[in-house]
């Protein structure tokens, strides 16, 4: 079999996850580029943008950006900023925020003093044309301090205005000799405003003593944003705590839950949020004796509800992230447990955190170099990515989630004759090139067996090309199916964007072209097997009696 065809059908049967229908829930794996460190937020009706870091050589490091359609597909990708003197770490990654005039807002970790591992600063960049080009990095931080600066999170605050919240080490006393980073830290949690124009403002303290790595989230709930996060306290206890900024400004911290969780380290597992409706809901881990729980709870009265557990035991991992879903719910991931793997799991949770459905993604191997897995959804759509350690560096995968009645269909104009073929796999005139120059396809040629005078090898051969150009076709089929999909839904749109329908009309030419070739491959490989006469009499046998 030839190299092309092979790897086409490899690809097919054993690199792509199995598309997966359970109970209201539908998960259809996709093509992402990147190393490691996703992160993804929804563009409005658009579809979603994905950031992470690529590792180059000489330790530079690359944030970069892909603009996805609603089908998954790459519109259009670039690189944010890169450096020799970054930061990078699996727990602490950069994000993008879209702000509500359009604008993206992005930052990266910069490495302060290299003799301090963890003394890093935040940088943020950001464009007013959607990614094609970037500002000047400024500094988040004005303290100036060789100490830890990260895990910050990004919310939209208004026009061009973005609101940061991050994890602050400027109080933390310098250190002793033969002193090391870790059990004398003092971290905060901080804000500030990002706009167009200046430097960051409004910087204030919201915490004093927080935990030291753990991620921190935040929505922009009715009365205004609320962001939530690990706390710590004197006698290290470190569950995670929560405030809002209303009218008189942020709210003093208050805990979402009393689990009472002591440990003497940070735990680098933090907080999700997500609004279900206009219902803050928050998911998060903790601990009671050996094994991680996942819990979540909703906005009720002046605090939250009861905590509802979601899955606690060996092998739970916790990473948790929260977007919103459809009927006013919410979709939970976290890092679950089973007899040999981690397993990457979603909850579909209705608006009083009962459980619709739930779905097992993928099976993952323990420790770091999973990362955390990020969701973004919008209108019923919503994107998981995360770091598969199968290579070396790391690659990005990801799935397409949507409810079970708004799986992507073929538009209802395309002839249901082609809807067959490229769902079937069949050649539905793909080949007819080749045909065309006694090129012979293997389906064709295995019909015609005897009359062809085929011996045992060749049959072996041809049913190897038979199987490998259907698992292929029927992989390019559907990923047409989903590219005449998303430009079918833009062409519906109130108002179709022409730079939009141009680069989906390209993407869905693209995607048949690919499929052309899977047909045309096979039957320049299926000639090659058969003898100058073999070839001869499968034209006569072809060719229509007149």
């Amino acid at each position: 079999m030839r190299p092309t065809l092979r790897n086409a059908f490899l690809a097919a049967v054993l690199g792509a996850l199995p598309t997966v229908c359970l109970a209201g829930l539908v998960a259809a794996p996709i093509e992402l580029p990147g190393q490691a460190e996703p992160s993804v937020v929804a563009d409005g009706g658009r579809g979603f943008v994905l950031t992470w870091i690529d590792r180059g050589p000489e330790g530079l490091a690359q944030l970069r950006y892909a603009a996805l359609d609603r089908a998954g597909v790459v519109m259009r990708a670039g690189e944010i900023a890169s450096g020799r003197d970054w930061f990078v770490n699996w727990a602490d990654f950069p994000s993008l925020a879209i702000a509500d005039n359009g604008d993206w807002v992005a930052f990266f970790l910069r490495t302060i003093d290299p003799a301090k591992p963890y003394a890093y600063e935040v940088r943020t960049t950001r464009s007013t044309d959607a990614g094609r080009t970037w500002s000047t990095p400024v500094l988040l931080h004005d303290d100036g301090t060789p100490t830890e600066h990260g895990f910050v999170s990004l919310l939209p605050d208004g026009d061009d205005r973005v609101l940061a919240m991050w994890l602050d080490g400027r109080r933390t006393p310098a250190p002793k000799d033969g002193e090391m980073h870790g059990g004398h830290a003092v971290t905060t949690l901080r804000t500030a405003i990002l706009q167009r124009e200046g430097g960051p403002r409004d910087g204030q303290e919201l915490d004093d003593l927080t935990c030291d790595c753990c991620t921190t989230d935040a929505v922009r709930a009715g009365s205004g944003p609320l962001v939530v996060y690990r706390d710590r306290t004197g006698d290290e206890i470190r569950d995670v705590h929560w405030l809002q900024r209303g009218a008189q400004g942020w709210s003093s911290p208050r805990p979402v839950h009393a689990d009472r969780w002591n440990i003497a380290g940070c735990p680098v597992n933090g907080p999700a949020l997500a609004l279900a409706g206009a219902t803050p809901v928050v998911a998060w881990p903790t601990m009671a004796g050996e094994a991680y729980h996942v819990r979540v709870a909703r906005r009720a009265d002046v605090g939250w509800s009861s905590p509802i557990e979601l899955e606690s035991g060996p092998g739970v991992l916790g990473r948790v992230d929260a977007a919103p879903w459809t009927n006013d719910g919410v979709l939970v991931s976290w890092l679950g447990g089973s007899a040999k793997a981690s397993v990457l799991r979603v909850a579909q949770l209705d608006r009083e955190l009962g459980e619709v459905s739930r779905l097992d993604v993928v099976s993952l191997p323990p420790g770091r170099m999973t990362g955390m897995p990020r969701m973004a959804s919008h209108d019923g759509l919503a994107l998981l990515a995360w770091t598969s350690p199968e290579v070396r560096g790391g690659k990005i995968r990801g799935v397409l989630l949507r409810a079970r009645e708004q799986v992507a269909t073929a538009p209802a104009w395309l002839d249901p004759a082609e809807r067959d073929a490229l769902e079937q796999g069949m050649g539905h005139g793909m080949a007819r090139a080749a045909e065309a120059h006694a090129l012979p396809g293997p389906k064709h040629v295995l019909e015609h067996a005897e009359a062809l005078g085929l011996d045992a090898a060749q049959r072996a051969e041809m049913e190897g090309l038979r199987a490998a150009m259907h698992a292929a076709a029927v992989t390019q089929g559907r990923a047409v199916l989903r590219a005449e999909f998303a430009l079918d839904r833009e062409l519906a749109a109130p108002d179709p964007d022409p730079v939009q329908v141009e680069a989906l009309s390209t993407q869905a030419g693209a995607a048949r072209g690919r499929l052309r070739a899977v047909h045309l491959d096979a039957h320049v490989a299926a000639a090659r097997v058969l003898s100058a006469e073999q070839r001869a009499r499968y034209v006569e046998l072809r060719t229509p009696m007149r």
